[in-house]
């Protein structure tokens, strides 16, 4: 009887060893992938869940980045392209306490069956515990898996008709950007207003009217006289000999105009013009000055005539015969 329950116990102990066991194989991990096959470049979402338990100690998981081929020889084109990349990874714990939840969202630039990457379960003995890793399924864009050759510009049919359409469609875009730019041309000249250029003794008779509708002299206000047509005529001047006349005294004016005038008779008859216009002029800063009516309609006269008269002509003033 004793040995009967000797035997007993040896056959409980391993009973539950093998049930602890068990256990530990069977560690609580759901892993899938979608889709399970996917063309070059296409995103592919992992997720691997997992309970929480007293004897997981720590988890490692992959990084996101681009995992190259660290076989591939470091100047081949395999060593330039990397296997497959880690564009986001998502931690959900919101499903529940015990629940851990990664989404991992990847792409792979070649072709052929792959095992995603792993994330690593370490028990309190730092051992990893493992579970079922799934695979995905990568095909290429070609529904035949064949690589399509390298296209020479003008062999294959069909290049001819496309260049052609793209020179005349080139050629038509240029046609209508061109027609744009002349409409717009033309639209801008049609509102601008060509400058009116008055000539200089235009400008001089149009302000001695107007000095003549403010009546100064037959209201006996001489010295307003004056000093108007002094500016006008020195305005004229200026105009017409590209010389800054209007700040001139009369003695820098008759030297200017001495200058410039031409040889002879005629600069002589414009220098004696000038002379006796400018010379009313001063007379009028005198309180004493008071002329008669007729003198200051003659000085007016004599100021018409010789602004008539004088021209600038090939770099000389002129009196015009």
């Amino acid at each position: 009887m004793v040995k009967f329950i000797k035997i007993l116990s040896i056959c409980a102990a391993v009973l539950f060893s093998a049930a602890v066991i068990s256990a530990q194989d069977a560690f609580d991990v759901k892993a899938a992938v979608e889709p399970g096959s996917a063309t070059v470049g296409e995103e592919v979402i992992y997720t691997v869940a997992y309970v929480k338990s007293s004897d997981l100690k720590n988890v490692e998981i992959p990084e996101k980045k681009k995992y190259m081929d660290e076989m591939a020889a470091p100047d081949s084109k395999q060593s330039l392209i990397p296997i497959f990349e880690i564009t986001d990874i998502i931690k959900d714990e919101t499903s529940g306490f015990a629940e851990v939840k990664y989404t991992f969202k990847l792409r792979y630039f070649r072709t052929g069956l792959f095992t995603l990457p792993e994330v690593l379960f370490y028990n309190t003995d730092n051992t990893v515990m493992g579970y079922k890793v799934p695979t995905v399924e990568i095909r290429s864009v070609v529904k035949d898996d064949s690589i399509l050759p390298d296209e020479p510009p003008l062999e294959l049919k069909g290049n001819y008709t496309r260049l052609i359409i793209l020179i005349l469609s080139l050629l038509a875009a240029g046609a209508l950007i061109a027609l744009l730019i002349m409409y717009i041309i033309r639209r801008v000249k049609s509102k601008m207003k060509p400058v009116e250029i008055i000539p200089p003794i235009e400008i001089f008779r149009q302000e001695v009217s107007e000095l003549e509708n403010k009546s100064y002299i037959q209201s006996g206000e001489n010295e307003l006289y004056c000093v108007e047509i002094s500016r006008i005529f020195k305005k004229y001047l200026s105009l017409s000999m590209k010389v800054d006349a209007v700040e001139m005294t009369s003695e820098e004016l008759i030297e200017a105009v001495r200058l410039n005038a031409e040889a002879g008779v005629n600069g002589q008859i414009i220098v004696s013009k000038v002379e006796n216009i400018t010379q009313l002029w001063d007379l009028s800063k005198f309180a004493e000055f008071n002329p008669s009516v007729q003198i200051l309609e003659a000085n007016l006269n004599l100021t018409k005539e010789a602004a008539e008269k004088i021209i600038w002509e090939k770099g000389n003033v002129r009196f015009r015969v």
